[in-house]
């Protein structure tokens, strides 16, 4: 027994230890949705969790042997520790906020707004300052490379107090000049007193211009001229275009600090000829990307915050957005130039970095906390994995114990088995002996044989059943003996009446024949003579169906008779009108044709009034001529009113054209019309005679009509006749045929009355089989 308490306790004790387990990984679980969710219920389940692994270790301690109580309290005081970390965790957490929205996660992000709202106004104050244009002809001389003409200008203007740029811009401009020539650009040097500093242009490729742009911009390329590395451009300014033509090289001077000079110059070259006419200045565009800055920190500390919260080392991701809060510092100072604006933007830099900062002291403690429960974790395992172990050395040795009693045990059973299925063995085979007599005696049919039922035993109880058994199956026996030779008689008796019936049966049959085949002969002469009426019905039906649709034609014709008709009236009367309007219209065609003349008069004397004015302009262009200077004013009118004089001249001239025109249309119009006169009459003409035709057409329709209706009313009489003797041949058929569907019928039921009895002599004569049959069988069993 005290092995088997052992295992019991150790069976409970490995529970709570494979539960400690189960929670541990389950914790495990939840700190790893935690990492996707950021929520403060992961936490708090898994302070929940530990919790309950800590009443585990404290029930384990009462459970456990000597050998593993002392790893059962390292178990307790690692959940302990673990718990008290998860809560510390939670705590700063809560306060420090891993997303967005919570915590001091919030307030670091709380000013964003404000913050780059002055970024992007530092970014649009004076973000492109131009310098001044300078005429190339005003201030270029002519010089000589490589064996070619150009004009140089040394181009100088001063740098603005802007603070720092990051592009400086060669611009070349001119409207409605032609130039398509080369023209080079180098020797890019920042000045100040004795301080110079030249931009390189061997550093720059193609990428480092490709901020370059204008509308005579071709090509652009780095290359050597004169024996100074250059800026090559192939450019195409174009007079007749008209409007303001440029080439703006772009160059990145970031990295030359140019707030802290105060000259800049560059060298042009063009080739000699038309170019002179372009005119040259710079520009300073481009400031430190305030706004992108501050979006980088807060990708870079969303990133960072994921990282803390999975415990990965952040030392670089710290040091990296402390770097850019400093670079954004830095930049302030040398782009800004305002100092109250420089002071608040630094003021609220400076505090985002602050918060960052305590966050980031927050975030090494989460991190020690957790790197410290990864270690407790491990330890746990390996507590739980040794505990686990020991139970199992403990169980196997219980086992051995056990297995040997359980073998003692088993031997005794047996012993004692043996001995009682011996002896019960011994009186069961006494007691199926004399039951298998019994059994002997009823296959051999002996009904009167009876079981042994003086024992105790069950064979005894079972031979009782078989004796009451023996003696009511004797009187069924004896009862069906007496029932079978009675019926063999009454089967005898069956078999003649059979066969006398059967005679009968035949003489019936052969009567009914008779009468079926009379029947039907007259059947098939009323089938005939029907057929004959009915198809006398069908031509009367024809006959009245084609007077009936005769008469519909007749009517349709009559309808369209009237309203061809009526249609002849009104296209008489559209005639008649069509010939008025088409006299009205005649009468204001000439009417037409007379305000023409009218309009050619008033042109002709447009004409002339436009001639005389003309001669008067002519009279006092010559008079201003004579006038000298003073008639100067007076010729620029009379030339004006000599060309509207020719405009009128000319425009009467087009009037009269078309006056021309619409005369010799008018009098063609006339003519058609005239002609389309003489057509309407004819065509009234023949529409009297259509009418006429009409309506002799109608009255042979109406009498055509009154025909159609005599035969119709005959045809009728006709259909009434036949009617009559249709009705009495279907009713001699309709008689005819009964006669015959009854004779068929009593002849098919006589021929199912001699199947009847043909199949009852056949029964009579099975019976008389199955009797002899039984009898035969009953013999067997012995009842007497």
């Amino acid at each position: 027994m005290s092995a088997l308490n052992k295992n019991s306790r150790n069976n409970e004790l490995l529970t709570d230890i494979n539960r400690i387990n189960l929670y541990q990984y389950e914790n495990q679980s939840l700190d790893t949705s935690y990492l996707y969710f950021l929520e403060d219920t992961y936490l708090e389940n898994i302070t929940g969790n530990l919790g309950k692994m800590e009443k585990l270790t404290e029930s384990a301690l009462g459970r456990g042997s000597r050998s593993i109580s002392g790893d059962i309290s390292a178990m307790s005081d690692t959940v302990k520790a673990a718990k008290k970390n998860y809560e510390e965790i939670r705590a700063l957490s809560s306060e420090r906020g891993f997303t967005k929205e919570d915590g001091e996660y919030q307030q670091f992000l709380s000013q964003d707004a404000e913050i780059d709202g002055i970024f992007t106004q530092i970014k649009d104050d004076r973000s492109w300052v131009d310098g001044t244009w300078i005429k190339i002809a005003d201030r270029a001389k002519a010089v000589t490379v490589g064996g070619k003409r150009y004009y140089k200008l040394t181009y100088k203007n001063e740098v603005p107090d802007i603070g720092k740029r990051e592009s400086f811009l060669a611009r070349i401009g001119a409207t409605a000049v032609d130039y398509k020539g080369d023209l080079f650009v180098n020797n890019i040097v920042f000045s100040k007193g004795s301080e110079r500093k030249r931009v390189e242009l061997s550093s720059l490729d193609e990428a480092s211009l490709s901020g370059s742009y204008g509308d005579a911009l071709k090509k652009m390329r780095i290359a050597k001229f004169g024996g100074k590395e250059s800026i090559a451009v192939t450019s195409n300014f174009t007079k007749a275009n008209n409007v303001w033509e440029e080439v703006s090289i772009k160059l990145p001077v970031g990295d030359y600090d140019i707030q802290n000079f105060d000259s800049v110059s560059y060298d042009l070259y063009i080739r000699a000829g038309s170019g002179r006419q372009l005119t040259a200045a710079c520009a300073f565009t481009d400031k430190y990307d305030f706004n992108g800055a501050l979006e980088k920190i807060n990708a870079d500390f969303s990133s960072y915050s994921k990282h803390v919260v999975e415990g990965n080392d952040v030392s670089k991701e710290a040091g990296d957005i402390n770097s850019a809060f400093e670079e954004i510092l830095s930049n302030l100072k040398v782009y800004v130039s305002d100092a109250k604006l420089k002071e608040s933007i630094e003021g609220k830099v400076k505090e985002k970095l602050s918060q960052f900062t305590g966050m980031a002291e927050k975030d090494n403690e989460v991190l020690s906390l957790k790197t410290e429960n990864n270690k407790l974790s491990k330890q746990l395992t390996g507590y739980t994995d040794e505990v686990r172990e020991r139970i199992d050395t403990e169980t196997n040795a219980s086992k051995g114990r056990l297995l040997l009693i359980i073998l003692v045990v088993l031997i005794a059973s047996a012993a004692i088995i043996g001995t009682n299925t011996f002896v019960i063995s011994r009186s069961m085979n006494r007691s199926v002996t004399r039951f298998r007599k019994t059994l002997s005696g009823m296959m051999e049919g002996d009904l009167m044989v009876r079981a042994d039922e003086s024992g105790r035993d069950e064979f005894s109880l079972f031979g009782k059943y078989v004796n009451e058994f023996l003696g009511k199956l004797a009187g069924v026996i004896q009862t069906a003996q007496n029932i079978s030779e009675k019926v063999k008689y009454s089967g005898d008796e069956l078999d003649s009446m059979a066969k006398g019936s059967s005679v009968t049966s035949s003489e019936i049959s052969k009567a009914v024949e008779d009468i079926s085949s009379g029947a039907g002969t007259q059947a098939e002469e009323v089938e005939v003579a029907s057929a004959q009426i009915t198809e006398m019905g069908s031509t009367f039906g024809q006959i009245v169906k084609n007077v009936d649709y005769l008469g519909s034609v007749t009517d349709e014709m009559k309808k369209i008779s009237r309203e061809s008709s009526v249609f002849m009236g009104e296209l008489s009367d559209a005639n008649g009108k069509t010939d008025d309007a088409f006299s009205q219209v005649v009468q204001q065609i000439h009417t037409t044709n007379d305000s023409v003349k009218k309009i050619r008069e008033a042109t002709e004397l447009i004409t002339s009034i436009a001639s005389q004015t003309n001669l008067l302009s002519l009279n006092a262009s010559i008079e201003a001529a004579r006038a000298g200077e003073a008639g100067k004013g007076f010729a620029v009118v009379a030339t004006e009113i000599s060309q509207f004089a020719a405009q009128s001249s000319s425009s009467a001239d087009i009037i009269k054209g078309i006056i021309e025109e619409l005369v010799r249309e008018a009098e063609l119009t006339v003519s058609i019309v005239e002609e389309v006169s003489a057509i309407l009459g004819r065509q009234q003409e023949k529409l009297h005679q259509t009418k006429g035709h009409f309506d002799v057409l109608e009255k042979g329709i109406e009498n055509s009509d009154g025909e159609t209706g005599q035969i119709k009313a005959n045809t009728g009489i006709c259909e009434d006749a036949r009617k009559k003797v249709e009705e009495v041949i279907i009713s001699l058929s309709a008689i005819s045929q009964e006669n015959a569907a009854a004779a068929e019928e009593t002849t098919a039921s006589m021929a199912e009355l001699d199947g009847t009895i043909s199949n009852l002599v056949g029964t009579a004569q099975e019976l008389n089989s199955l009797a002899d049959e039984l009898d035969s069988k009953l013999k067997f069993f012995q009842i007497d």
